[in-house]
Parts: structure tokens; C-alpha cells; sequence
């Protein structure tokens, strides 16, 4: 058995997100250097499903090597240290093979060979102090899920009676039991906080309350009220809660307790919300706004997972006095569809907040900060289901926890844990019967360096890649990287067609530090752009231009762009609320066409400028691309986006096509280009261009106004070259057509096909024939 102490080399391993390996692996040859580089390999290469990258180093370097990759790389997630990697052993049965794993970590390890690595994680730890970007823990205590007995979907039958208006389509429910839990956790976490607080000078809301299942569950003793916009519950009052205000609620407290005081207001509430990583948030925050506004104390919410990070709260604006004191994870199947009263299961947070009027110094619920940092550590698990079938993840981290017990290293919860243990089990290459065990440190615990080392991280109100609207920075990094790299002149001008929440504008002042780009950006949505505007301003106003515009009608003047960027909007998708993108013509102001937008990037860029396009609508993208006259500089496959497969191509643009034709001409002709011209565009007066880069033949009267003729896309014929033909005692003229940029080069010979046959059945003056 061999340990990293005991090599002449340490092993560093880097998880990258799909898409990304290229780039990652130029960026870790360089930081560790030649000199210090004993070898790197692809442990594992599966594109959107993340990728491992393994290197060799030096282990006297291993300390500087860290932290300089800690602090520098853009496009790596997290950093593993090797810790122990076992020699091959037999793997037999479940029990002789698990007390192998026991016995390699008991007698391999001890606390002075983690010392080291402990340094050298919390040095890697300072480095990213002021990082805390993506999955950081959030203020406030993780309480265990709360027990629930039978999950029953409804207290008794008349629970499912519904109102006169049925119930709202796409609607969960939560469940009765599950809400009668949370209902009581949320009152005790109230009365902890505050003890002199009585439940009778109290005023319960039940914002959204849908059925009633909260409702029903809140305690008797002060005032209750329901509200939802379609109520499935007689109790439940037919109202928006964004028409809540502090003096109806004062008003109802006196019609319900004939008192005129102001109560202490709660409010609990499942807001409506759509399950995806990559989901649109903004309705959410509102909702806690409002709660705000309306002058309440306390406010518990029901949300996805992914809407709990801090991040995203600052990135759409939620009030800084709301204050996270607690949450916990719902257990699986909490809600059911009342339509079909079949449960269905989303990851969700229950969130406890408080609403104060001041700056709150200390949270009772935050983690002591000693406690914190008291060197334990915490395991995670990992084995070849196909290549270990005869044990389960369960037992092999139980033995590893053991195995770690045997050799003194102390343990804790995920919690109280300050340092976090990755421990795998797989066979090594060519390997029937044999097994190896590794042990790796993480170096950067819920900060992936992707997100903490992009130049968003910087900007507080950026939600660095979580929202909607946003691209993730290491793949706006990438876009930025792949074009300006091409950009001859010194400041060259980079459009971004749809703005969202400014990542492209931010990550491309990094890209070329010494050679900066003008960045001229546009978004259809105005509050977006003066956020975007905002966000810029906090890292100094860069060379960035924020305008509002539509990207299918850019308002600027062509061949002025040396690069063109767009993550373009896809359909069939809930992770990303984008407008529904068409491959024919329809509204303007319904949908987004991608051949209007390339058609806008094709006009607006210099002669070979570079555009890259991104999207996780793989059929549309190729489709437009390959319509237009690009050449294809690149294509990255495989990408993740918000855990959808999608594609970044990279096009340059080309010169505009041309055909030439040859003609028997008289011998006394001279140049016949104007006379051919005509006649070529006179042949196509009926053939247009579409919206969507289509030729189309249509009568004039029909023609929508924003389709272009293309007798105005014939643009120039010119005489190329004269010959005399002796064996026919005939003269020769080739004339070359020009077309259009917009025109590819398929589309050309369509139309020279069309010309070919109006000079043949009607020949001009001067021409005898086609040669």
C-alpha cells in the first residue's frame, strides 16, 4: 500500500463541467508548469455528465501548486488531493472485501499524515474566503426533516370537495400530514424565538392557501386567514396577495378579536413555483417582498431547492431585511396533483424567516464558528454498481467511516464537518478480479472555482449562472474566449444580442486584460437592462454599452461588429423561461425566430467576423447555421446547460457567393454585364427571401413587408473573361453573378439555375446562347 506521503509524486484530481475540458486542461498544464508535471490522464471524459481530469505532480510542489490552482483556474469545478490510493487487491464477496477496505484505511492513515493535507486545505480554504459564490451554506441552522406519520393526501373525504371553479391546472398540493408538520415546526420555531409572543396577538396568513391544508393546521388561538386567486377551500377568501395591505389586515384583525391593534403578522404560504435548476425565481422573491410591505414578523415559504441561495436572492432584488433562520429539506412524495390525486414528488426547502427593522449582528440559529472549525471531517461515497454489485453505498460508507474510526481521524455530521472526504472503490484498467480504493480531500467545499474565480462573483447582485436569464460564467468565458482571440484590431467591438443578467458583459473583461474589447449589449426587457447596468457599475463601468433593442431588428448599421454573441432561447424546456423560438414565421411579439437573428449577426459583422451561438435546441441551431453563408470555425457538443444537452458553435463569416455563366455572344459585342444583370433580376422578380432564409415564390401582393425580393439580392455581374472559340468561329464571354451575403452557397445555385433557364427560352440582344 502506498500513501501521497510516502510517494515522489501527489495526485491532484479536477472535476469540469461538460464542455469545458479542453479549456480546463490547458489552464491546469499551466498553472502547474512542465517542470513540476509528472503526468495527466482522463479518469473520466462523459461530456454534459461532468468530466475528472488527474494529474501527477511533484509532492515537495504540492503546496504552491494548490493554491495557485485554487486561485487561478476558471474552468474547473472542484479540486481533489490524493490521500490514499491502495494497490490492487482481490474483490471476492461482500464481507471479506469490505474489511479489506477497512484494514487499508486503518493501517495507512493517521492524524500525521492528514496534517498536510488539513494545511493545506484550509490555506486553499483563505484563499477563497472572500468566493463565497454557488452552493455556500446559508445563514441559519439545517434542521433534520421533521417525522411524518402516514402520508395521507387529505384529513377525511370532505377534504376533497372542491370550490364551484374546480381545481387550477398545473396546481400541487401539499399533503395533509406533511403540512400539519410543518405548520407545527413553524409555530415552535416562532414561540423559540419569541417567547413573550402569544398566539393570541397573533395573525396567521395563508398566502396561496390553495386547499386549506395549512390553513387548517394553524393554531386556533389567534386570527387565521386564507387567501388564494382560485380557492379550493369555503374558508379561503378569493383574493391576490400582492392586494394585501397593512390596513386590511388590521381590519380583519379587528372584525375577528374587535380590536383595533396591529398584530404580529405570519405569514406561511406554498407559492406557486415550476421545479428545474435553472427556473425563473422572480415571483418568489416578490411574494417575500410583499411580505415586507405588508409589515410582517415571521414568514415561512415552501421553494425548490435550487431558489435557496443567497445569490439569487441578492441578484433579484429580495429585501435585505429578511433574515433565513432556519430550513429543512421536505421528504420525498410531500405533494399530489389534485387533478389526478397522484403524488408527485419536488425537491423543496421549508424556509423560516425573520422580518426585522434593524441590522440583526447575530442569528441564534447560526452555526457556532468554532464548531465550525474544529478538524473534523465528513465522508462521501462512491462504487461501480456494474463492477460491485455484492455491496451497496451504504455499507461501503459505513466502512469507510469505520476504517477512518480504527485510525484516529475524527468524524462529525455533514453540519459541524470542516473538511470533506470523497472515497471511491473501481477497477483498475484490464482488471477482472481485482479492486482499488482511493481516498481524495476536497480542497474547495461548496465553492466551485468556475464560480468563485469568475469576474461575476465580484459583482454582489450577480446571481453567477443560478437564474433563468443567465448563463453560467465559465461558459460566457468560453463564448468571449472563442472569438476575441480572432479580433485583429486592438479594441474590437463585441455585440451581445440578449443581454440577460449581464454575464457576458462582465466575464469579457477578463478574457484580454491587456487588449480590451468594447462590448455593445441589448435586452428586450428594459428593468433587465438597468440591472444589468447596475451590475456593471460595481466593477468599475467597463467598456460596456447597455441599450434595449430587439435581436431580431438590431438598430445598428452594417459590417460594424469584429464578433457576435447570443445564448439563444430553446423550447420544450422548464429549466429556462426564455420566449418559444420558431422555425417559421409568426408574431413578432410572440416568439423568437433564430434565422432573424442570425440573419441581424450575418449584417451586422465585419467581413470574416466571428459569431458564437449557444443553445440547448440543437435542431434549430444546425438548421439556421447551415442555412446561412458561414463557415464553420468550431463545435462544442455536449454542453451542460441547467442540465440540458446543448451545443456552442462557433461561424465565421464568409465572402458573399457568385456564379459564373458563359455565353455564345456576336462577335461585335463588347460588355453585356448591365444587359445580363437586368435580365437576371428581371427572371427572379417573383422569388423572395423569408424571414427564415427560405426562397420562396409568391405573388407580390402577398409578400409580407419584412421579406426581402431577391431581385435586390442579385447585387452585381461583371465580366470576368473573353474567349474565342476557333472550332466554332464563335466569341465568349463569362460573367460572374454576385449575390447577397445573405444567400448560401446552395441557395446560389438555385437561383443561377433560374437564370440559366430565362436566358435560354428568352435570349437578349448580342447573346446566341449558353456555352
Amino acid at each position: 500500500m502506498t500513501t501521497a506521503k510516502e510517494c515522489i509524486h501527489a495526485i491532484l484530481r479536477f472535476t469540469i463541467s461538460g464542455g469545458l475540458e479542453s479549456l480546463a486542461e490547458e489552464e491546469v498544464r499551466r498553472e502547474v508548469g512542465n517542470e513540476d508535471l509528472i503526468d495527466v490522464n482522463w479518469s473520466r471524459r462523459r461530456g454534459q455528465y461532468g468530466s475528472q481530469l488527474e494529474i501527477k505532480c511533484v509532492a515537495s510542489k504540492i503546496h504552491s501548486i494548490g493554491i495557485r490552482c485554487i486561485r487561478n483556474l476558471k474552468f474547473v469545478d472542484y479540486v481533489y488531493l490524493g490521500i490514499l490510493q491502495s494497490e490492487d487487491f482481490n474483490d471476492t464477496t461482500k464481507t471479506p472485501f469490505l474489511s479489506q477496505v477497512r484494514h487499508i484505511i486503518s493501517s495507512q492513515l493517521n492524524q500525521d499524515v492528514m496534517n498536510m493535507p488539513i494545511k493545506l486545505e484550509r490555506d486553499c480554504r483563505d484563499a477563497l474566503i472572500v468566493k463565497l459564490v454557488g452552493l455556500e451554506k446559508l445563514p441559519g441552522i439545517l434542521l433534520p426533516t421533521p417525522h411524518f406519520k402516514d402520508a395521507k393526501v387529505h384529513s377525511n373525504e370532505e377534504d376533497t370537495k372542491t370550490s364551484e371553479s374546480g381545481f387550477v391546472v398545473n396546481t400541487i398540493y401539499t399533503k395533509w400530514n406533511v403540512a400539519q408538520s410543518i405548520v407545527a415546526s413553524f409555530v415552535k420555531l416562532i414561540q423559540e424565538d419569541s417567547p413573550n409572543l402569544s398566539l393570541s396577538e397573533t395573525l396567521f396568513l395563508d398566502a396561496g392557501a390553495g386547499a386549506g391544508v395549512l390553513l387548517q393546521n394553524l393554531p386556533d388561538d389567534g386570527v387565521k386567514i386564507g387567501i388564494d386567486t382560485h380557492p379550493a377551500h369555503e374558508d379561503i377568501h378569493t383574493m391576490n396577495f400582492f392586494s394585501v395591505t397593512k390596513n386590511w389586515l388590521a381590519e380583519e384583525n379587528r372584525k375577528n378579536l374587535g380590536v383595533s391593534q396591529t398584530p404580529c403578522v405570519c405569514v406561511i404560504s406554498n407559492p406557486p413555483f415550476s421545479e428545474g435548476s435553472r427556473g425563473d425565481y422572480s415571483a418568489i422573491v416578490k411574494f417575500v417582498n410583499h411580505s415586507v410591505t405588508i409589515g410582517a414578523t415571521y414568514l415561512g415559504l415552501i421553494v425548490p431547492t435550487a431558489f435557496a441561495r443567497e445569490r439569487i436572492w441578492k441578484s433579484l432584488g429580495m429585501d435585505p431585511r429578511v433574515r433565513l433562520l432556519a430550513r429543512w429539506l421536505l421528504p420525498h412524495g410531500s405533494f399530489f396533483d389534485p387533478c389526478t390525486q397522484k403524488v408527485v414528488h419536488v425537491h423543496s426547502y421549508f424556509l423560516f424567516f425573520r422580518i426585522t427593522t434593524e441590522k440583526v449582528q447575530e442569528d441564534r440559529f447560526q452555526l457556532n464558528p468554532e464548531n465550525a472549525r474544529n478538524g473534523k471531517f465528513r465522508v462521501t461515497g462512491k462504487r461501480d454498481k456494474g463492477s460491485f454489485p455484492f455491496i451497496n453505498t451504504a455499507s461501503f460508507v459505513e466502512t469507510v467511516l469505520a476504517g477512518l474510526d480504527d485510525a484516529g481521524i475524527p468524524l462529525t455530521h455533514e453540519r459541524n464537518a470542516e473538511f470533506s472526504l470523497s472515497a471511491k472503490v473501481c477497477k483498475p484498467k484490464g482488471a477482472k478480479s481485482s479492486a482499488r480504493f482511493e481516498l481524495f480531500l476536497l480542497l474547495n467545499p461548496e465553492r466551485p472555482l468556475s464560480l468563485a474565480n469568475s469576474v461575476s462573483s465580484s459583482v454582489s447582485t450577480h446571481s453567477v449562472g443560478w437564474l433563468s436569464t443567465s448563463i453560467k460564467p465559465p461558459l460566457a468565458r468560453l463564448m468571449c474566449s472563442l472569438v476575441t482571440g480572432k479580433v485583429d484590431t486592438e479594441c474590437g467591438l463585441l455585440i451581445n444580442a440578449m443581454s440577460g443578467e449581464g454575464t457576458i458583459e462582465i466575464e469579457s473583461q477578463g478574457v484580454q486584460p491587456g487588449c480590451p474589447v468594447f462590448v455593445l449589449s441589448g435586452d428586450k426587457n428594459e428593468a433587465a437592462a438597468l440591472r444589468t447596468t447596475a451590475r456593471l457599475a460595481e466593477i468599475g463601468r467597463p467598456l460596456v454599452d447597455i441599450v434595449v433593442w430587439d435581436a431580431q431588428h438590431l438598430p445598428l448599421r452594417s459590417d460594424i461588429a469584429d464578433a457576435f454573441l447570443v445564448d439563444l432561447p430553446f423550447a420544450g424546456s422548464k429549466k429556462k423561461t426564455h420566449q418559444t423560438p420558431s422555425t417559421c414565421g409568426m408574431a413578432r411579439d410572440t416568439c423568437l425566430n433564430y434565422g432573424c437573428i442570425m440573419a441581424e449577426a450575418w449584417r451586422v459583422m465585419r467581413p470574416k467576423g466571428n459569431a458564437a451561438l449557444i443553445s440547448a435546441d440543437n435542431n434549430n441551431l444546425g438548421y439556421f447555421a447551415s442555412k446561412f453563408n458561414w463557415k464553420m470555425i468550431a463545435t462544442i457538443n455536449r454542453i451542460n446547460l441547467g442540465g440540458l444537452l446543448g451545443s456552442l458553435t462557433v461561424l465565421k463569416k464568409s465572402e458573399p457567393c457568385y456564379k459564373d455563366l458563359s455565353l455564345w455572344v456576336s462577335a461585335n459585342e463588347d460588355d453585356l454585364s448591365q444587359l445580363i444583370l437586368g435580365r437576371a433580376q428581371e427572371a427572379c422578380r417573383d422569388i423572395y427571401l423569408s424571414q427564415c432564409v427560405e426562397l420562396d415564390k409568391r405573388k407580390r401582393e402577398d409578400v409580407p413587408s419584412h421579406d426581402k425580393e431577391l431581385s435586390s439580392l442579385v447585387v452585381s455581374a461583371e465580366l470576368r473573361d473573353i474567349f474565342f472559340c476557333e472550332e466554332k468561329q464563335l466569341l465568349s464571354h463569362c460573367y460572374r453573378f454576385w449575390f447577397d451575403g445573405l444567400i448560401a452557397n446552395k441557395q446560389a445555385k438555385q437561383i443561377e439555375q433560374i437564370i440559366r433557364m430565362n436566358l435560354l427560352e428568352n435570349p437578349p440582344i448580342g447573346v446566341i446562347g449558353l456555352r
